[in-house]
């Protein structure tokens, strides 16, 4: 059973030329994300930039008193059209890391 979302959608502003991940992961384009218009991307005609933000502070199950207690893992479902391809990002040590894929099942 899947749980509720823990997070909302942000969209950096097309307007932003070539963005570095960098840029994007360390916080530095924050100002130039704006809240998804639409449950629905249209496409940008390029790669675009998307941003979940918590909307509750997740921590590790058992420590109550730090946020609001996880069981599991927590993970990014995307369904998608044959065509897109994600990468997503987190932040470690203020660098960007890339975060592996664990699986892809390919619908018929």
């Amino acid at each position: 059973m899947a749980a509720a979302s823990s997070f909302s959608i942000q969209a950096l502003d097309a307007a932003v030329a070539n963005p570095t991940t960098a840029e994007v992961v360390d916080g530095s384009l924050d100002d130039k994300f704006e809240p998804l218009a639409g449950k629905k991307l249209h496409s940008r005609g390029a790669s675009f930039w998307l941003k979940l933000v918590p909307t509750n502070r997740l921590t590790p199950a058992g420590n109550p008193a730090a946020g609001i207690p996880v069981a599991g893992i927590p993970v990014v479902v995307m369904r998608a059209g044959w065509q897109t391809h994600a990468d997503v990002f987190a932040s470690r040590a203020g660098l960007p890391v890339l975060l592996p894929q664990a699986t892809k099942l390919p619908g018929f």
